[in-house]
């Protein structure tokens, strides 16, 4: 899939919006953190993660997500799956709270 920098962005407020509709309490902390992230080579980012309903303070179920888009030639960019981690891969936010 190829989108343009607006249309990513859309995508990206699109993803929380689905998320929410499935009952999953997203840890945003502020607004800034819905933000598509940019490296200094044009790869763009955004992780989420949140806590299944009636979760949040317990040792419950927590849903991560993160996608990665590269630039193409013109002004498009392709999502991008690491083969290091197109199986399966524990989110670094999960070891950080020591849930596996």
């Amino acid at each position: 899939m190829r989108l343009t920098t607006a249309e990513l962005e859309d995508h990206v407020a699109g993803v929380a919006l689905l998320l929410e509709r499935f009952g999953v309490d997203l840890d945003l902390g502020t607004p800034e953190e819905l933000v598509l992230q940019r490296s200094s080579s044009g790869v763009r980012w955004f992780a989420f993660r949140g806590f299944l309903p009636g979760e949040r303070h317990s040792a419950g179920s927590i849903v991560g997500l993160r996608e990665i888009w590269r630039p193409t030639n013109g002004e498009h960019l392709e999502a991008w799956v690491d083969p290091a981690v197109q199986d399966c891969a524990v989110l670094p936010c999960l070891e950080e709270d020591g849930r596996r």
